[in-house]
């Protein structure tokens, strides 16, 4: 079965449109996973230095 041109454009369109949602979606989601590892790292820093200071007026 054959599909008019305008039909064929618009379902190109319409899978383009889906593409970058799904992409926009992605990046997103990479984003906030990026966010958390940096929160995440951020704290562990956070915790070693509250550690260490603990140790050094534990042995002052």
């Amino acid at each position: 079965m054959a599909r008019s041109e305008a039909e064929a454009e618009q379902q190109w369109k319409t899978g383009g449109a889906l593409l970058g949602e799904e992409a926009r979606e992605t990046a997103t989601e990479s984003a906030a996973e990026g966010e958390d590892e940096a929160f995440d790292t951020e704290q562990l820093v956070q915790d070693l230095l509250e550690e260490e200071e603990r140790a050094n007026d534990a042995n002052a």
